[in-house]
């Protein structure tokens, strides 16, 4: 009898192998799509960003690291009261993570640390203010349109673009800084329970020749003159040589910064710029110092912290690149106590 085999395949077939495509193996190809995937996703939908600065604090700390979505600013501008990321104004290479708080048109001023907008205070729900100190006034004699063409053009288009621009100004009309010698002074002096106002001895110093060739010469002359004048025999240089060296010590290496942070003047954001603040108002390197953002500029909206670190901070100046990131995630897998685990998943919008 003989005996038929059933259609179908046989238990001994051996398996097709399947071809590659081009040449090149299907577990490689696989890989290079997956890559080609998340580097096409990364340039058109969402990418990550590492904050290592406290310029956002509490919104964001030191050594979080963000998604931010690139769809929505392809169809309308950042609107004020977005947390945006773009490229810093000055080199266009490092990206920066600020609140947008004016846009085109809008007027924006700080005064003692109160955000005006169109001449209006705003209810700064985010903004922190970790200096404890008073605020700085700003004292010096600028010009509203100087002021705003310096703060368009960026002064000496350097990181602290209107530091160098007001420095500048002082070293050729030193009498400005004296009024802060003179305020500080009288600070000090009002501590001592002395009849000195900041105001008055202002107006002194300002009539008083600067003689000295250092600021804190100039100071130190034009300083013990007026309060000559306004003490008269109360004068007693052994009492008020010290206020006055304390007034001094605390001139000027914390006037001119903090004086455009805390009381900063009025100026029109252009159209098509938006200006941009930290949240950490006193500690924050913003537009305040180097001018307004370019809406072409801004890369993305930032929607959620996916992962927070206790790292010490790297160099601002110095920021850290993709390679240096993904080195610090991965060694903090072996420090678990470093981890904010409270802090993932917060929605930033």
């Amino acid at each position: 009898m003989r005996f038929l085999k059933k259609s179908g395949s046989s238990r001994n077939t051996e398996p097709v192998k399947k071809k590659s495509t081009f040449g090149i193996p299907r577990g490689i190809r696989s890989f290079v799509e997956a890559i080609v995937i998340v580097l096409i996703l990364r340039w058109l939908v969402v990418e990550a960003h590492a904050v290592p600065t406290g310029s956002m604090v509490p919104t964001i700390v030191p050594m979080e690291y963000l998604l931010a979505e690139k769809i929505s600013y392809r169809f309308y501008d950042p609107k004020p009261g977005d947390v945006v990321v773009f490229k810093y104004p000055v080199d266009g290479k490092t990206d920066y993570v600020k609140r947008c708080v004016a846009s085109g048109g809008q007027t924006v001023e700080v005064r003692d640390r109160i955000l005006y907008i169109d001449d209006i205070a705003v209810l700064d729900s985010h903004a922190h203010f970790s200096n404890t100190m008073e605020p700085v006034p700003f004292l010096f004699d600028i010009p509203h349109e100087e002021w705003q063409k310096a703060w368009e053009e960026r002064g000496y288009n350097s990181a602290n673009a209107l530091v160098g621009y007001v420095t500048h100004r002082i070293s050729d009309n030193p009498r400005q800084i004296l009024k802060y010698y003179a305020y500080y002074t009288a600070k000090e002096a009002m501590k001592e329970g002395l009849p000195v106002e900041p105001d008055t001895l202002i107006a002194l110093i300002e009539s008083i020749p600067v003689l000295g060739k250092t600021w804190d010469e100039a100071a130190r002359y034009s300083l013990m003159a007026a309060l000559k004048q306004l003490l008269g025999e109360d004068y007693d240089s052994d009492i008020h040589g010290p206020i006055i060296q304390r007034g001094i010590d605390k001139t000027p290496a914390m006037s001119i910064g903090y004086a455009i942070a805390d009381n900063f003047p009025k100026v029109t954001v252009p159209e098509g710029m938006i200006m941009c603040m930290g949240d950490n108002r006193c500690e924050s390197f913003d537009s305040r110092y180097w001018g307004p953002v370019s809406v072409d500029a801004v890369k993305g909206r930032p929607v959620m912290l996916y992962y927070s670190l206790e790292n010490e901070p790297p160099d601002p100046n110095n920021p850290p690149g993709m390679i240096d990131n993904i080195l610090v995630l991965v060694g903090s897998i072996f420090r678990p106590q470093d981890i904010r685990f409270n802090r993932f998943f917060r929605l930033l919008f």
